[in-house]
């Protein structure tokens, strides 16, 4: 058998509590936020103007600032090839900076294969952004914009994929 609580309500009315005391007072508006200013002055390390920055590969920062280039384009994309063509390219070139982030904290023997896959996915974005621009999808001076990081980026995978191959090799022997 089944029982059911009574849920009972409890009424506050606001006229038991002095309206006064209930709002803030000129000086607590104006002057309540006086710890929190002198936390941070006293400890300016923390603030946001000073936070470290992120210390990634020359060759990941290259590809993420080619993916911001990207994705401002993309926006600009004409409708027909957006959400193929334009959409293909976003995904190679996100799964291009997934591999080379998985690359960089692996241990140097497990590296290679992450390079080359880094490697795969920048050449064939670089194929599409070729046809998008062929299309007509993406004018001139974008796909230079573009096309040249992307270029520099597969020149530094490449000399990492190089150099982790005779590493690799000279580890066999």
């Amino acid at each position: 058998m089944l029982h059911q609580a009574e849920l009972k309500k409890l009424h506050a009315f606001l006229f038991c509590f002095p309206a006064l005391k209930l709002l803030p007072r000129f000086k607590q508006v104006l002057y309540g936020n006086n710890i929190l200013i002198l936390m941070t002055e006293l400890n300016s390390s923390h603030t946001i103007k000073s936070t470290p920055p992120l210390r990634i590969l020359p060759v990941l920062e290259k590809l993420i600032s080619s993916y911001k280039f990207w994705h401002e384009y993309l926006r600009l994309f004409p409708k027909e090839t957006k959400y193929s063509l334009g959409e293909k390219i976003d995904m190679l070139l996100v799964e291009s900076i997934e591999a080379t982030l998985t690359a960089a904290f692996l241990p140097e023997e497990q590296k290679r294969p992450f390079v080359h896959k880094a490697i795969v996915k920048r050449d064939t974005a670089a194929v599409f952004l070729r046809i998008a621009w062929e299309l007509g999808s993406i004018d001139t001076q974008k796909y230079v914009a573009l096309s040249e990081p992307l270029s520099a980026v597969g020149q530094q995978l490449g000399g990492w994929h190089n150099k982790l191959a005779k590493q690799n090799s000279a580890t066999k022997r």
